[in-house]
């Protein structure tokens, strides 16, 4: 099969900083369906052109109104299904997920560790900090003992699934990581998204490279943060990043060499990526799939044009929902999920699920209603029924068919960033 190219697009002057000046959270221009729909679609066709078409579609849900309901206090929840807007159905922390992990980065507490499916958790206090940030965790897709945690203190890794754990030499050194992935048909190659950029090792993680993505000097936020590295699952040599604030990137060659994409909006915070998901398509064609302030933005023809779908808000100060990580099912890629919310960290959020990949959306029922956005989702591919997902502050969801019904963890953290799930490996 022959590997899915993408048009080199122009070297632009103006990359040295985005959004230093004349930066705020102003949304996009807001374009009126013709009837109440849950999603509004724009297309970007062009890098920093305005948007060359608009056009409303129907989505999976209606918004809710202030009387209706969906209304909780001044929240305005979507109808969930069967239930009607107000019912939440589930159970908390009353099951755990039979001969499975979960991993639960955080900031302010490092890592935590369930190897019984969520009945306990062990908090890790060494060598991984214990008051360290840990904003990416990654199992290893062929070997689900070997599992990545990166902090703001370097790059660490447990051989056991969790029990123990030991410092990997990387060029890590005063920068925070943000994104970890690993080959899945070669587990020695190893990519790795810093503040700024990111390395990457073809050898297990004995060297490091660093990988010349070609991001701005400075954003809103300082240094970019390479939030998003994912391997194409049509061809592993294909690798895409997201950076946070500076747009999505591509590269050919094992993340040796990288172009940037179309911009994915005419405003600065349209390049404000949060998560990055690929969907295959069939027949060498696939969507990538964005979740940033304004929506979730897709393309199918290799970044060289996007298309944005609104989500509806949460309350009446909220008119699209916030959007952070984007995970296709891993067994199924008509089945997406996009974690919502009225802003970052936000006061409430939900999570979003497509079955038919993403032409139609419902927001999942969840037992409680988040307390900010929902930030981090994991799933693997030995146990694709189970599904998990958390919100900012410290509440985490699981469900074991596939979305279709959900828990809660009677366990809270204080501020996840990150979460990972893998058979449970025994001694």
């Amino acid at each position: 099969m022959a590997r899915p190219t993408a048009t080199p697009l122009p070297p632009s002057s103006s990359r040295t900083k985005r959004g230093s000046t004349g930066y705020s959270m102003a949304q996009p221009e807001k374009y009126v369906p013709e009837e109440s729909t849950s999603s509004r679609k724009r297309v970007v066709s062009s890098r920093g052109g305005e948007p060359s078409a608009a056009r409303a579609v129907i989505g999976g849900h209606r918004s809710a109104s202030s009387s209706g309901p969906g209304a909780v206090g001044r929240r305005l929840w979507p109808d969930v299904g069967a239930n009607g807007g107000g019912a939440r159905p589930g159970t908390s922390g009353d099951h755990m997920i039979d001969g499975m992990s979960i991993f639960v980065g955080t900031v302010g507490s490092g890592v935590h560790v369930s190897r019984d499916g969520g009945g306990r958790f062990k908090q890790i206090f060494k060598p991984v900090p214990f008051e360290g940030n840990v904003r990416a965790l990654r199992v290893d897709p062929t070997d689900a003992a070997t599992v990545w945690a990166g902090t703001g203190a370097g790059l660490f890794r447990s051989l056991d699934g969790g029990a123990r754990w030991a410092p990997v030499s990387s060029p890590a050194a005063g920068r925070q990581i943000w994104s970890i992935a690993i080959d899945p048909t070669d587990r020695d190659r190893i990519y790795v998204g810093a503040q700024p950029g990111g390395f990457r090792s073809t050898d297990g993680g004995a060297s490091w490279q660093e990988m010349a993505l070609p991001v701005v000097e400075e954003c809103l936020v300082g240094p970019p943060r390479t939030t998003n590295l994912v391997v194409d699952p049509r061809d592993p040599a294909i690798v895409w990043a997201g950076a946070e604030i500076d747009g999505v990137f591509r590269s050919e060659d094992h993340g040796v060499t990288w172009a940037r994409c179309a911009d994915l909006g005419p405003l600065p915070l349209n390049g404000d990526v949060h998560g990055v998901a690929v969907r295959s398509d069939g027949d060498g064609a696939a969507t990538v799939l964005v979740g940033g302030p304004f929506g979730l933005t897709r393309s199918t023809d290799e970044g060289r044009s996007w298309e944005l779908t609104h989500f509806p808000g949460f309350h009446e100060r909220n008119e699209f929902a916030y959007c952070r990580l984007v995970m296709v099912k891993a067994d199924d890629p008509q089945t997406i999920f996009v974690g919502t919310g009225d802003s970052i960290p936000g006061e409430t959020g939900g999570l979003r699920i497509s079955r038919d990949g993403g032409r139609s959306w419902k927001l999942a029922a969840l037992p409680e209603e988040p307390n900010s956005v929902v930030y981090w989702m994991a799933n693997h591919p030995a146990r694709p029924e189970v599904v998990a997902c958390a919100s900012l502050f410290g509440q985490l969801f699981w469900s074991t068919d596939g979305g279709e019904s959900w828990e809660k963890c009677r366990r809270g953290f204080g501020e996840i960033r990150s979460l990972a799930l893998a058979p449970t490996v025994t001694a």
